[in-house]
């Protein structure tokens, strides 16, 4: 780095030495003398420069961090006049010094441009403030020795200057992505400048410039290669952060790096770390950090553990531990079929491995099943309004332990005869108020599930849209202290399981759900009429986005002759283009020909989920959002 922070090179797995190492030489302006073979040459048009190396960490502990010393102190500096027989470098830990390098907006901003200037080289671009700066007494060769009124005019200048930049910082940098409060860590013209040294003698961002040294130190040469950075000086709801308020930070698992990210938080008037505080920065190889949510293994894979109620033995190292509160478990794994890729999908499916803890002799392995062209039931229409439904619910009863929590629950059913370790038999009067009890509770659910008229359940007050779930906070509908019954029914009514990460509603959540069940005019969807939905594209999704349809009787996807269910981008709306997609629904083939369509059932109802994986800021705040479903011709 020069001493007006421009660096000369970037050296490192991404800079000029591919991270193999290497020799070099930094020649001050001017220089005409022998460079030895096997060196890099660094011309430098100050006098004065310095380095700044980083070597990274595997982890935070001591052991790494002891490396990443040692690593570090192979390092050698010495003058090119003693490369023959270079003296030992001296390194010194200043881990506890306190260093104030913060800017000054007073006069002595002025003593040590001075400073400066009596000891550099004019550089050709910056020739202009010869003459301005000679006016308040900066010339080299001579002193600096303003009077009383120079000098308090001089801390004027400086305070106005820091206040005109304070107050251009706060306007902010471009957005990383449209709706987000993350930007670009400096204007695009200052990023470019430093990059090429100001080689564009059509342009010179002095203000640009000015803004990027106010609150940052140095330049890259190759900005976005071997780091990138991101400023947030707001948040979400675009307030300035406040040192008084506790903030929370989603980071999505898999972030789009080789070695670490992390989050470093600076004192907003000094823009220097904050003083007095344990830490400043937390970064993903850290044992600090707490794993999000949506999976212990931060999306790299990993060995889980699932262990039954009860399980008090040794727990062997090595596993990601779950522990079930039942001895029945079922997992959900979905693998999304890049580009469409399906017969990739099903074989990143097949490398999971399944196995006892404890292995048998005679255990086998499991085997694969397709089941894609089999039909389907997972609902319990069939059977929910009889007796049959009571019968279902003491056999899971009589097989699994009671739930913490639900005892009061487990009161009522032993009311009813369901108990614990006693058979469940009914006399034929009271079988007659269960069946009834099962046809009323199926109907009260139904209509928590579909009628709903919570007001929390819209996402947007001008659309008909609903979110699917009616907590987000958790997988187990907890909210201060109660449990959300009512969210509960309505979500178990439609569908079936649920993740800690399945119903947030931020762009850290793996996936986003809402339902949609009416019209723009309000009226329930008819499977005897046909609508169309317009769709802005792109949709704010990472991965992939989808409008599955299902029948309001069965909550399963919908079983027509057409044998389809959803429109997917991955597949049936892959080579939809324009601004617009227009999806169709309804029992006869829309006169649009080629369009996407799903063929609905008269005489019965249906809602559908529309689904985002990885979902974009966009789809929360309002700033995207699908049409309503309206009538088709």
């Amino acid at each position: 780095m020069t001493v007006w922070q421009t660096a000369l090179e970037d050296v490192g797995v991404l800079g000029v030495d591919k991270g193999a190492g290497g020799k070099f030489v930094f020649v001050p302006p001017g220089y005409t003398g022998e460079i030895p073979t096997g060196y890099s040459i660094l011309k430098s048009d100050t006098v004065t420069g310095y380095a700044l190396l980083r070597s990274n960490m595997k982890s935070h502990s001591e052991k790494d961090v002891a490396a990443a010393i040692l690593y570090g102190k192979r390092l050698k500096v010495y003058p090119l006049s003693e490369a023959k027989k270079p003296p030992q470098t001296v390194f010194t830990d200043a881990k506890d010094v306190v260093y104030d390098s913060t800017i000054r907006y007073d006069a002595t901003l002025f003593y040590n441009l001075s400073r400066v200037i009596e000891r550099e080289p004019w550089l050709e671009r910056d020739r202009a403030m010869i003459d301005p700066l000679r006016t308040i007494g900066i010339e080299r060769g001579k002193p600096f020795k303003p009077d009383d009124a120079t000098r308090k005019a001089l801390d004027g200048a400086a305070k106005e200057a820091g206040e005109l930049l304070a107050a251009r910082y706060d306007q902010g940098f471009p957005p990383f992505y449209p709706g987000s409060r993350w930007t670009y860590p400096t204007l695009q013209e200052a990023i470019e400048g430093q990059g090429s040294g100001y080689a564009d003698r059509e342009k010179y961002a002095v203000d640009a410039r000015a803004l990027l040294y106010s609150y940052g130190y140095i330049a890259i040469k190759r900005p976005g290669t071997a780091q990138f950075y991101m400023i947030s000086i707001r948040d979400k709801d675009g307030n300035a952060f406040q040192g008084g308020t506790s903030y929370r930070l989603n980071v999505p698992a898999g972030a789009p790096v080789k070695q670490y990210w992390s989050v470093t938080a600076y004192d907003r008037q000094s823009h220097a770390l904050i003083k007095n505080m344990e830490r400043a920065s937390v970064a993903s190889n850290s044992a600090q950090v707490k794993r999000n949510e949506d999976g212990p293994d931060a999306g790299k894979g990993g060995k889980h553990l699932l262990l039954p109620p009860g399980y008090s033995d040794k727990v062997p190292d090595g596993y990601f531990v779950g522990r079930a509160t039942s001895f029945d478990v079922i997992a959900g794994m979905r693998a999304i079929p890049d580009k469409g890729d399906v017969a990739g999908a099903i074989d990143r499916l097949k490398t999971i491995k399944v196995y006892p803890l404890d292995q048998r002799p005679d255990w086998q392995p499991p085997t694969w099943m397709d089941q894609t062209p089999i039909a389907q039931n997972q609902t319990p229409t069939a059977f929910e309004q009889t007796l049959r439904y009571w019968e279902a619910l003491d056999e899971v009863i009589q097989k699994e332990p009671p739930l913490p929590g639900f005892g009061s629950e487990y009161g009522n059913l032993a009311a009813l005869g369901i108990v614990k370790g006693k058979p469940f038999k009914p006399n034929e009067r009271m079988a007659g108020i269960l069946e009834k009890a099962a046809v009323m509770g199926s109907a009260q659910f139904r209509v928590e599930s579909l009628a709903d008229n919570r007001p929390d359940r819209v996402v947007w007050p001008d659309r008909q849209w609903q979110w699917a779930s009616l907590r987000f906070e958790n997988d187990a509908f907890e909210t201060n202290g109660y449990r959300d019954n009512g969210a509960a029914d309505k979500w178990f009514y439609q569908a079936i399981a649920t993740s800690p990460a399945m119903f947030r509603r931020d762009p850290a959540a793996g996936s986003l759900y809402w339902l949609g069940l009416r019209d723009k005019d309000g009226e329930y969807l008819d499977g005897g009429r046909s609508y169309r939905l317009r769709v802005p594209l792109p949709v704010p999704g990472r991965l992939f986005w989808s409008v599955t349809v299902y029948d309001a009787e069965t909550r399963s996807q919908i079983a027509t002759d057409q044998n389809k269910a959803a429109l997917r981008s991955l597949f049936e709306l892959a080579d939809v283009r324009g601004e617009i997609a227009e999806l169709y629904f309804g029992p006869e083939v829309p006169k649009e020909k080629g369009a996407p369509w799903i063929k609905t059932i008269p005489g019965k109802g249906w809602f559908v989920y529309f689904r985002i994986y990885g979902p974009e800021p966009s789809a929360f705040d309002g700033s995207w959002k699908p049409a309503d479903f309206e009538e088709a011709e």
